[in-house]
């Protein structure tokens, strides 16, 4: 009778521990589908912060061709009229803002830059690889 409830024991011993093994193999695919979940979004995010780079970049080119951007505004307006730059880099005497086309590179392509003073003022700006000359009125 005792060597019948270890054998029942060992048996339902080995199909508890197969189970176990088994759960964590899907819990192992579950996880790795989520990753792939994720890697979707983040391309998604990468497509949607692309596209407004992207936007951006049009938008203070317009203003500039326009004739319509002006040294002196400040860094507040020139977010709400133009949208975050793609890059903004501090010195000692103010910021740089960088607008660039989404798929440009950094080491060459189109890019507008906007210099504020340290008081956040817009004191100039450059367009590389553009032409930004305002039309004529």
């Amino acid at each position: 009778m005792f060597r019948i409830a270890i054998a029942i024991f060992a048996i339902v011993l080995t199909f508890c521990l197969m189970n176990l093994s088994g759960c964590a193999g899907f819990f192992h695919k579950m996880d790795a589908i989520h990753t792939l979940i994720g890697l979707g979004q983040n391309e998604k995010f990468k497509a949607r912060a692309i596209k407004q780079e992207t936007e951006n970049f049009h938008k203070v080119k317009r203003y500039i061709v326009e004739g319509k951007i002006k040294k002196g505004i400040t860094k507040e307006v020139a977010s709400k009229k133009f949208g975050q730059p793609v890059v903004i880099l501090s010195e000692n005497s103010g910021q740089e803002w960088i607008y660039k086309p989404g798929p440009a590179s950094w080491l060459e392509g189109e890019k507008i830059y906007l210099y504020f003073n340290e008081s956040g003022v817009l004191k100039e700006w450059e367009c590389v690889d553009l032409d930004c000359t305002p039309l004529a009125k």
